[in-house]
């Protein structure tokens, strides 16, 4: 079913540059077409776009406030590519370079700079913290779960930490 101006205000829009996807608003309709406004154009970029009805009918809704970053991505009222990148970017523009998926998952965005939250004095607070479960995302929170849940069922057989990404990304370091 194709969708209306008067039914969708913002879309998920894919774009060719750093961002990937952006918010749009529909900010006319036209005859074969609909204008959207872009939310964050880059710098020298063009922030309104015509684009055919066709294109438009395919675009996914934006059904929750894009200004509202989620520290879980289960809580992601929307579950979509282009949700899951702004809600990291989002997260990363303040600093918040992990993201949990549950309780035994951990998105990191390498921030390529020292942050409070990775120095040693940070961590050695986090590990005096009487209740480590309401903690914020971590990998000290990951860690440290995987390790209590290793301890209690050491019985259980091998044990196994999987950390993935690109190379320079941070996973050395995320060992550490």
């Amino acid at each position: 079913m194709a969708s209306t101006i008067s039914d969708l205000s913002a879309v998920w829009l894919r774009v060719d540059d750093d961002c990937g996807f952006d918010v749009a608003w529909v900010t006319d309709r036209f005859e074969g077409g609909v204008e959207l406004t872009r939310a964050n154009p880059p710098e020298g970029a063009e922030g309104v776009l015509n684009v055919s009805d066709e294109v438009f009918d395919v675009l996914k809704p934006v059904t929750s406030d894009p200004k509202i970053a989620f520290a879980d991505l289960i809580d992601l009222p929307q579950t979509n590519t282009a949700a899951l990148l702004h809600n990291l970017r989002l997260r990363y523009n303040e600093d918040e370079i992990f993201t949990a998926i549950g309780d035994q998952c951990l998105v990191t965005v390498n921030p390529y700079k020292p942050l409070e939250m990775c120095q040693s004095e940070h961590l050695s607070a986090l590990a005096h913290e009487p209740d480590v479960s309401a903690l914020p995302p971590h990998l000290f929170k990951i860690a440290h779960s995987a390790y209590t849940r290793m301890l209690r069922s050491a019985s259980a057989g091998a044990q196994s930490i999987l950390i993935s990404g690109e190379s320079g990304a941070g996973k050395t370091e995320a060992m550490k």
